[in-house]
């Protein structure tokens, strides 16, 4: 294999297999799988290298661990040759939960135990090899949940401890409490959701030497079925990849694609079917050049076309013009502003710039109210095309209220993103405007 079949999560030995089977969708077919169905599709998955399971109590109604724990005690094999992860917190309103009137988390340290205590039941083991807080909580006591996963591992329950979708300084809160390192945090990730490539959440695994876990590598499957332009201009770039280097898979391509990272991501797989299993970890055989990996990378954040051009030549048609959807903008320690959407207004251009309005604002990390903004209001923006980037074209913004320049963020968009970085002085010499076309 190119790519190494195992990948290090802590230093006392755990390792997972480079490609994980993720378990979530087992029960989603109309006809159950038996236990001897289960157990060969364990054993199935093993015999493709797949050692590392993974789960979580939610899975299925609460109903996926205890099926998996069926066949896992018909399968033949070894209980130290796999690793099975689960995670926990989510309270899900379910019929096999009926006290949870609603959907929250919980971190407390009675809920984590009580959770693992039913995960090890239902799996039918005596410890999980990782366990993992499946989503951040706002009401986290960092210290009682520090304490009540470091106890987990120290009464063997557990072999090691990570988050999954938490950001970098969720994660930092949890670890600043912990008594080692945690392990993993699984984001989710794939050609079609690269937020992670900008949002600190990779500089971050690679600046703390953790290997991040991938879930929904694929798009959910939209990567393959969604019919919009610009999964259909990722599906080609694959393509041509899968040309290039003789891949019959796009699926593989696009695990590969993951697998390029230096931040060493470990995609979950979640198909239920033997041959597609074997055909996504043929990944494991592709390494993917870095134009290769940037043909992908572009198609995917160049959702709308965009064009520099002279003030001057802006034609009426494009009064309004907008681009689609401004998702998560910043990273950790940076101004992190979200946009639903961004239209420039021809009408309004500068002379020497363009100008736009802000439909809807949220500020996640930072208050814009220091600026003069306030939500929901729509408010004037002003700013400059500065150059053009590899991952889409930087500018400057300027809050601009009463006529005068309140903040000044720099930063870049790339049609379906757009992320600011820093805030910096007032911009000198704007001198062109940005008009964008679906």
């Amino acid at each position: 294999m190119s790519h190494d079949s195992r990948i290090a999560l802590t230093r006392d030995g755990l390792s997972l297999s480079r490609l994980v089977f993720g378990a979530s969708r087992l029960l989603d077919s109309s006809a159950r799988p038996d236990a001897d169905q289960v157990a060969r599709l364990i054993g199935t998955a093993v015999d493709l290298g797949l050692t590392s399971f993974d789960h979580a109590d939610i899975y299925g109604h609460y109903e996926v661990e205890a099926a998996f724990g069926a066949g896992l005690a018909r399968w033949k094999g070894k209980r130290d040759s796999i690793e099975l992860i689960s995670k926990c917190d989510i309270m899900k309103k379910s019929p096999n939960r009926p006290d949870n009137r609603l959907k929250h988390y919980d971190t407390s340290a009675t809920h984590i135990a009580a959770s693992v205590d039913r995960s090890l039941a239902n799996l039918g083991t005596d410890y999980l090899d990782l366990l993992l807080l499946h989503r951040p909580d706002p009401l986290m006591d960092a210290d009682e949940t520090a304490t009540a996963l470091a106890g987990l591992v120290k009464a063997g329950k557990v072999r090691a401890v990570g988050v999954s979708n938490f950001t970098p300084s969720q994660f930092d809160l949890l670890a600043s409490r912990m008594p080692f390192a945690l392990a993993t945090n699984q984001i989710e990730m794939s050609v079609l959701k690269t937020s992670a490539l900008t949002d600190g959440s990779l500089d971050h695994a690679q600046r703390l030497a953790y290997a991040p876990m991938i879930w929904s590598p694929l798009g959910g499957g939209s990567l393959f079925t969604g019919k919009e332009g610009r999964e259909a201009r990722v599906r080609a770039a694959l393509a041509q990849v899968a040309a290039e280097i003789g891949a019959g898979d796009l699926a593989a391509v696009a695990i590969a694609w993951l697998l390029r990272h230096p931040a060493r991501l470990v995609p979950v797989l979640g198909s239920m079917k033997p041959e597609r299993l074997a055909a996504m970890i043929r990944a494991l055989d592709i390494v993917l050049d870095r134009e290769q990996w940037f043909a992908g990378q572009r198609r995917s954040v160049g959702g709308v076309r965009a064009r520099l051009v002279p003030l001057g030549s802006l034609p009426a048609a494009l009064s309004t013009i907008r681009f689609g959807e401004v998702r998560r903008m910043g990273g950790r320690s940076q101004p992190n502003v979200e946009v639903t959407r961004f239209a420039f207004e021809g009408s309004k251009l500068p002379r020497r710039g363009f100008s736009a309005q802000f439909i809807s604002l949220g500020t996640p990390n930072i208050d814009l109210r220091q600026f003069g903004v306030r939500e929901p209001a729509p408010q004037n923006i002003h700013g400059h095309v500065s150059g053009q980037s590899l991952f889409g074209f930087e500018l400057s913004l300027a809050f601009v209220i009463d006529r005068h320049i309140r903040g000044v963020f720099k930063g870049f968009f790339s049609g379906t993103q757009v992320c600011v970085f820093r805030h910096v002085a007032p911009p000198s010499k704007p001198c062109r405007a940005i008009a964008c076309g679906q």
